[in-house]
């Protein structure tokens, strides 16, 4: 099913290395494989988790010994949460 917006030569559609629009099935296929790639080994993820609670106890620590919102503790603080987010978004 050929739309609009393909741009491939009929060689390219018949041979079936087309574009997202001509061969749907074979671009799914490879975004698939992207996302497999993109993913965390067990070990990436455990690493990246102990050191999410090297940061997280930094922050307490230094909020603890100075202020809470010393800038050190901020600092600490805003990277223990974009790595947390980074992990549930990996997840």
């Amino acid at each position: 099913m050929r739309s609009d917006k393909c741009q491939c030569r009929l060689a390219t559609r018949l041979v079936g290395d087309g574009c997202q629009y001509c061969n749907p099935d074979l671009h799914i296929e490879i975004l698939e494989q992207r996302i497999e790639d993109m993913r965390l080994t067990d070990e990436e993820r455990g690493l990246l988790e102990e050191y999410l609670q090297t940061l997280d106890e930094t922050a307490r620590n230094l909020a603890l010994m100075y202020e809470p919102d010393s800038e050190a503790a901020i600092l600490y603080s805003k990277e223990a949460a974009t790595l947390r987010s980074l992990l549930e978004r990996l997840a």
